[in-house]
């Protein structure tokens, strides 16, 4: 997975000891260990909801959410939680997509230490849950993620609908949606634009055929902010 091999070193702990006292912003703040945003491609972006503006006001500085990718495989504290929420939201940054590569142990257990976290600090903070296409069985462990958090009070909504995005095709979604339908529950669909990767600068008409082949599709998004070319 993108950002999360390597072991840790002594060295990395002790820079990373050293910016969690000073508590001030820095590119070695976001280093191997505390990686606010992405370990290696670390990009924030805007995502514009036009269609409609969240279920409750959140404070923001901005017309427009500012959301980030948030790699969830690496496993922090509560307490670091809150560090790398304050540090996101002293710059700017309205909440976190949470990338997860697989829904089981750790990774359940971290992504309820940031919800969780989120809720302490009272601070309107947003989260979102963001699964990569290495979920397996992909349906039923959305479907999971969906109803664990969507009652959340720091849950990202739309038209009171929970946001989902993702890292992985479109095409991946309908048979969880279908699941999740079954349940009374509806979502707000707005993941990575997954275009072949032979596709280098992708057309309009081609975007635009994502909504066609994928009609719960609310949205789309870029997951390394690149131009969208159109």
């Amino acid at each position: 997975m993108r950002g999360c091999a390597g072991p840790r070193t002594d060295a990395l702990e002790r820079r990373n000891a050293q910016v969690m006292q000073s508590g001030h912003y820095s590119n070695a703040g976001f280093g191997m260990k505390t990686r606010l945003i992405l370990a290696t491609s670390a990009i924030s972006i805007a995502l514009h909801l036009s269609l409609a503006q969240p279920e409750e006001e959140t404070p923001s500085r901005h017309d427009r959410l500012v959301l980030c990718w948030y790699m969830v495989c690496f496993g922090e504290s509560l307490e670091v939680y809150k560090h790398h929420i304050e540090l996101a939201q002293r710059h700017g940054i309205d909440g976190f997509l949470l990338d997860v590569g697989a829904w089981e142990g750790n990774y359940v257990a971290s992504t309820e230490r940031i919800y969780e976290a989120a809720k302490q600090l009272g601070t309107g903070f947003r989260l979102a849950m963001a699964p990569e296409y290495s979920v397996q069985p992909f349906s039923e462990q959305v479907r999971d993620m969906v109803l664990r958090f969507k009652d959340h009070p720091n849950q990202l909504k739309v038209n009171g609908k929970p946001l989902l995005s993702g890292y992985c095709s479109a095409s991946m979604f309908p048979p969880a949606l279908e699941k999740l339908k079954s349940d009374g529950v509806e979502v707000t669909l707005v993941p990575h634009v997954f275009l072949p990767r032979f596709v280098y600068r992708p057309s309009f008409e081609e975007y635009v055929g994502q909504f066609f082949s994928t009609p719960s599709l609310s949205g789309l998004m870029m997951f390394n902010a690149s131009e969208l070319g159109v």
